[in-house]
């Protein structure tokens, strides 16, 4: 899975796919916390506070439409 992640990673990063370089690292996953219930579908179940409407749907928006042949 790293060997797949690291290809994709560079791929976007050689289109400039997101105008700036992905920096995000990927390592070895050690141990996992699993989030508050209230944090499970947060954007879902909170999508016209402030913080979604200006900095998550923008993302999102960008996100579907280079990708949208990839979403069901």
């Amino acid at each position: 899975e790293k060997n797949i992640a690291e290809k994709i990673k560079n791929k976007l990063n050689a289109d400039n796919t997101f105008g700036k370089p992905i920096v995000t690292e990927i390592s070895e996953f050690v141990k996992f916390f699993p989030a508050e219930d209230y944090h499970q579908n947060y954007y879902n179940q909170n999508g016209q506070q402030p913080y979604c409407k200006i900095v998550i749907s923008p993302k999102v928006g960008k996100f579907s439409e280079k990708f949208k042949h990839l979403l069901k």
